[in-house]
């Protein structure tokens, strides 16, 4: 379904041509309680320029503060930005605001390690740019660069580094890293890491005192002004899994950290008290705070931890509750070749949507989902839902009894971070509202120039519910009203 919507507000009409391009922002990010000056840059951001605009939904007065933003040139704006103390870690959306329209979003990120700006030359292993332990580096990957970076371990300090590079969202850019030691021997590297996309992490304990190098590069030595990067050096956690990957809603959930480069450890963590597709958690212990969030999931159903060994129907873990909905079911796949099983209790005619999130949560489990009978006949099935890696399928029990749901990674790989989450509910009734694209891979937004309109399509998808549908637009900005014939 489609519906046409105008917007007026109360005076020019909006042109694409003379809308600003935010195409650089320096720094990238910065350390939270401390207020530093960005510079904005991309085709005309400095005519004009009326405010910068925080898209800080949720932060409860946390979040980032401008002021004071003022023209460069034709092309280039700064403002003063405030980070309060307790400002929540990550991304963070804003736009910038000129007389003629709104730039395309970008994002802004808010780390808790001092921050510092790459110097070049640093292109070469005899001459790198010194470091000391604990910093966030804003820095750039030119085409065929490659940055070094040293520090200096004791024997047996343990060094963490991670990269943001395709996760700040400017491009197309894939690093990857290297620690050297003294000797020019690689003692660890890391492309492609599932938790953090295609952006890297590498955790190595000094086996002596000394100098060690951290390569950064472009995994294709391929680069430009817009492979900017956040490069996060420390002796902080970076987990690759949660485990279990979520909770209920309100419940304090014992996080067992995975994939650390150590023994797993915990950490308790509050959820949110409503339901939450991925919630963002930061590992915390003695050592410091993660730099990027692993994620959970948080729901209303009830939870199901696998009981090892459930690698067989006999030994299948049974559901929690035989409620209504059998609900939620969790594990590792731990080994190659291993599968898990869960058994519930259905009744005739009842319809469920089973749906594994595991790549969805960062897992680099690749999911096949199965549901049979008790006696093993299969009922259903799926892998790669819709070009997704995780798995969904529909399922009507055909007579009252037991039933099971099986699950096992596609190419038959497992390891300790091979974490799952399988969903078996009724599927909710569906409505989806989007705005029509109008230039490709740009994010439509709909602009409305004072005292003057604007109109879009919407467009809605729905699925579970009959009759008409009606758009609450009681919350638009002060002054603005809408039309939807």
């Amino acid at each position: 379904m489609r519906s046409i919507l105008a917007l007026m507000a109360l005076g020019c009409a909006t042109l694409y041509a003379a809308d600003p391009q935010l195409g650089h922002m320096v720094p990238q990010g910065g350390q939270r309680g401390t207020e530093i000056t960005v510079e904005f840059s991309g085709s005309r951001v400095g005519l004009e320029p009326q405010e910068v605009m925080l898209l800080d939904w949720g932060t409860e007065g946390r979040g980032l503060a401008f002021t004071g933003i003022e023209r460069v040139d034709d092309n280039r704006a700064k403002a003063t930005l405030t980070i309060p103390a307790d400002c929540p870690l990550g991304r963070h959306a804003l736009r910038l605001r000129t007389a003629s329209g709104l730039s395309n979003l970008a994002t802004f990120h808010v780390g808790s390690l001092p921050e510092t700006i790459e110097v070049e030359p640093n292109s070469d292993a005899n001459s790198p740019q010194q470091l000391a332990t604990g910093c966030t580096i804003n820095g750039v990957v030119e085409r065929e660069d490659v940055d070094y970076f040293a520090i200096d371990l004791a024997e047996g300090e343990r060094l963490t580094v991670e990269v943001e590079g395709l996760r700040l969202g400017r491009t197309f850019f894939d690093p990857m890293l290297r620690i050297i030691d003294s000797e020019g021997f690689e003692l660890a590297t890391s492309d492609d890491e599932t938790v953090t996309y295609q952006d890297a992490f590498c955790i190595v304990t000094a086996p002596k005192a000394g100098r060690y190098l951290i390569e950064l590069r472009e995994t294709a030595y391929r680069g430009d002004e817009n492979c900017g990067y956040r490069l996060h050096v420390g002796k902080f956690p970076r987990p690759a899994a949660p485990y279990p990957p979520g909770g209920r809603v309100g419940e304090k959930l014992a996080v067992q950290w995975l994939g650390d480069g150590r023994a797993a450890w915990q950490q308790e963590i509050t959820l949110p008290r409503e339901a939450c597709d991925k919630y963002e958690v930061f590992a915390e212990d003695s050592a410091g705070t993660a730099p990027t969030p692993n994620f959970l999931r948080v729901t209303e159903l009830p939870v199901t931890r696998e009981v090892e060994p459930n690698d067989g129907r006999v030994d299948a873990t049974s559901a929690a509750t035989l409620g209504e909905s059998p609900g939620v079911f969790v594990g590792i796949i731990e080994k190659e070749g291993d599968r898990d099983f869960f058994r519930f209790a259905a009744k005739k005619g009842q319809r469920f949507n089973v749906t594994s999130y595991a790549r969805h949560l960062r897992s680099p489990l690749d999911a096949v989902i199965r549901v049979m009978n008790a006696k093993g006949s299969r009922l259903a099935g799926n892998d790669d839902n819709e070009g997704n890696p995780d798995s969904q399928s529909e399922f009507t029990v055909p007579e009252d009894g037991e039933y099971l749901v099986e699950i096992e990674d596609h190419l038959g790989r497992g390891g300790e971070t091979f974490v799952y989450w399988i969903e078996v509910a009724p599927e909710p009734p569906r409505v989806e509202l989007a705005i029509a694209e109008q230039r490709r891979y740009i994010a439509t937004t709909i602009d409305v120039p004072a005292g003057n309109r604007t109109a879009a399509l919407l467009e809605v998808r729905r699925k579970g519910v009959g009759g008409d549908l009606k758009i609450d637009w009681s919350e638009l900005p002060t002054g603005v009203m809408a039309e939807c014939p």
